[in-house]
């Protein structure tokens, strides 16, 4: 059948998390992958992801964790809805940049053409 891709062996995904429509057809194919491929190993990189939620959702109970460096962190969220994140979050990025002491910034976006906007 055309979802055994037999000729796959290894598949790496990261992010997982994100929810997009894509990405959840992308979850169905892995669950129906696992199901079918005892062969197949799957990748899942992410620093959010619930592991124990993502490895019963596939009914595996084989999860590898790999703990990564932690640094101190500040996270800056909207209490209200916006309906341009783009425009606001160039504005905190700015905000950050010019008030905050030096560091580094990272801001999650849903895409690609998100991401593209914003640079």
């Amino acid at each position: 059948m055309w979802y055994s891709l037999t000729k796959l062996t290894k598949e790496l995904f990261n992010p997982i998390y994100c929810c997009t429509a894509t990405l959840h057809n992308v979850r169905a194919l892995l669950k129906l992958l696992a199901k079918k491929r005892k062969d197949l190993r799957l990748v899942v990189m992410s620093a959010t992801l619930e592991t124990q939620k993502f490895a019963s959702y596939l009914n595996t109970p084989s999860i590898f964790q790999v703990s990564g460096r932690t640094f101190p962190i500040d996270v800056y969220t909207s209490a209200q809805p916006i309906s341009d994140y783009i425009e606001a979050t160039v504005d905190a990025i700015l905000q950050i940049h010019f008030e905050e002491a030096d560091g580094d910034i990272l801001a999650f976006l849903p895409g690609q053409e998100d991401i593209e906007d914003v640079q």
